[in-house]
């Protein structure tokens, strides 16, 4: 309606109570008001940030003609799936991490695509049915090829914006929730290297890439993931005491963490120029798009690496150029097992890991199990 207007009410006293409330220009009447979820945090841009959200889903209610109130005129045109899609992963948006919103972002477009690919484009959301999201899910799975696997993680993206949708009144119930997941088919996890082909992989990155070969050195030998190696500054190492922090915000558990270092990555840091302690670690001399020498890269600079440029670097060193067919994070896990051969315990491994949980650490290293079933050929029990 064009009388109506959808506007904030907040205050720099986070005391004050904020809310979002829809005026008549026309009668100079507030004809609906919420505040919910809005006065949680006592943060201005927090509150701000859900409160403009808010507005916006209202403002889109409001184009679409959905009842806001029992004064308001109804009118027979709703959401459609593809912008309600979209206003759920706006509301979305607040509750999630940049990764995840990522992840979320990815299945939505998706389903959007597939939606319309289906032709089921014009169906208002409020009467989209099981059918419906079923067939648009074993599209995308037949397109893009996912395992069960990839199939479940996706459907439980949409079944949170779904969750969304309810929660802002444009479906009665989430039709998502009761879709039978798909049979996941259990794997072995990542495939090891052998430590013949572990030794052919090494002699290679040193004599083709040599800062590659410290970047993967580091995974390997102190059992750093490769995001927190690529977010690692020069300021994180410590030489004189032998030890690397990884930061709370670079770290996947979102704890602060110190790992040891130990040779030969010792030696080969010892030779970095480490002076700036500001500069990524493992990083780039200059912004994305301009062009450098390979060895300018993967060592201390000013810009850093994403994490699909180290992978695809990995496939184009070893699983092209040497044919071995395994992946740069299994050295993580083959660097567990080794520990544990070598003799260092497992509780030891879990905290260099930044494992929150021994059995956790017990997926990466599976020669534990070969360690247990042989000590327990050992035991002797009576005959009976």
């Amino acid at each position: 309606m064009k009388n109506l207007e959808v506007r904030i009410s907040s205050s720099t006293d986070m005391n004050y109570r904020w809310y979002v409330y829809v005026y008549n220009t026309e009668t100079q009447k507030i004809i609906k008001k919420i505040s919910k979820g809005l006065n949680s945090s006592d943060d201005y841009s927090e509150r701000m940030f859900a409160a403009e959200i808010l507005k916006k889903t209202l403002e889109l209610k409001l184009k679409s003609g959905i009842e806001l109130n029992p004064t308001l005129k109804k009118k027979t045109e709703v959401v459609k799936v593809c912008d309600a899609l979209d206003m759920g992963l706006e509301k979305k948006k607040s509750d999630l991490k940049k990764g995840s919103h990522g992840n979320y972002e990815c299945a939505v477009r998706f389903f959007k695509d597939s939606v319309v690919k289906l032709k089921f484009s014009n169906i208002k959301i409020h009467e989209l049915e099981r059918f419906h999201v079923k067939s648009v899910m074993d599209n995308i799975q037949k397109e893009r090829g996912w395992s069960g696997k990839e199939y479940n993680k996706n459907m439980g993206y949409i079944q949170s914006i779904f969750s969304e949708l309810v929660e802002w009144e444009l479906m009665k119930f989430n039709i998502v929730r009761d879709i039978k997941p798909k049979k996941e088919i259990k794997t072995e996890g990542y495939i090891l290297a052998t430590d013949k082909e572990h030794k052919k992989i090494s002699k290679h990155l040193y004599n083709t890439d040599y800062n590659y070969y410290v970047f993967y050195s580091i995974e390997y030998y102190l059992g750093i993931r490769p995001k927190e190696i690529l977010l690692l500054k020069c300021g994180d190492i410590n030489i004189e005491h032998k030890i690397i922090r990884i930061a709370s915000e670079d770290s996947k558990d979102n704890s602060y963490r110190y790992v040891p270092i130990f040779e030969p990555v010792l030696s080969m840091l010892k030779k970095m120029d480490l002076s700036n302690k500001n500069y990524y670690l493992i990083g780039r001399p200059k912004p994305y798009g301009c062009r450098f020498f390979k060895n300018e890269y993967f060592c201390p600079n000013p810009y850093s690496i994403k994490r699909d440029t180290a992978t695809r670097k990995w496939k184009e060193y070893i699983i092209d150029g040497l044919g071995i067919n395994v992946k740069c994070y299994s050295f993580k896990h083959k660097g567990a097992n080794d520990k544990l051969k070598a003799g260092m315990d497992l509780k030891t491994i879990s905290e260099i890991f930044g494992h929150s949980d021994e059995k956790i650490t017990e997926l990466y290293a599976n020669h534990i199990n070969s360690i247990r079933f042989k000590e327990a050929s050992k035991i002797k029990l009576e005959e009976y």
